[in-house]
């Protein structure tokens, strides 16, 4: 094989940590740099099939964890759906009970229906709230958070 001559210009010190490293090897400095030099070379041609399967593992990783947590967020989702259905439902019995405590009946069809549409108006206010303080990250003032 051919061979041609490079010639590098480096910092004193770091010529003298070159030497001291070639001559733990036992070896020459040019002898060390030509060494480091083509290792470099090599890893860099060689290193390439290495790196893709390393981002083929974590994409693979990656979307497993994405399966997770939508797994988690449709189990959370339907929890959250659960626990509003059963505390509406509690509160409308609440409020039957409450009712016919203080008064001795019960409350029409349109009071009820009244109720809930303030309920749902007030739950939907929170909800929107929830959703853009956490979608915009601020805080209760309204400030930016990092």
């Amino acid at each position: 094989m051919k061979t041609g001559t490079v010639t590098i210009r480096l910092p004193e010190e770091k010529i003298e940590q070159f030497k001291q490293m070639a001559k733990v090897k036992g070896m020459t400095l040019a002898e060390f740099v030509r060494e480091q030099a083509l290792a470099q070379i090599e890893s860099k041609a060689d290193g390439s099939g290495e790196v893709l399967n390393r981002i083929e593992e974590l994409e693979t990783k990656l979307s497993g964890a994405q399966k997770v947590v939508a797994d988690l967020l449709v189990a959370i989702l339907r929890n959250t759906v659960g626990a509003r259905y059963h505390a509406s439902l509690a509160t409308t019995y609440a409020d039957d009970i409450i009712t016919v405590m203080q008064t001795g009946n019960v409350l029409s069809q349109g009071e009820v229906e009244q109720r809930q549409v303030l309920r749902e108006t007030e739950a939907l206010r929170i909800e929107t709230e929830t959703v853009a303080q956490v979608l915009g990250a601020k805080d209760k003032g309204g400030r930016k958070v990092n």
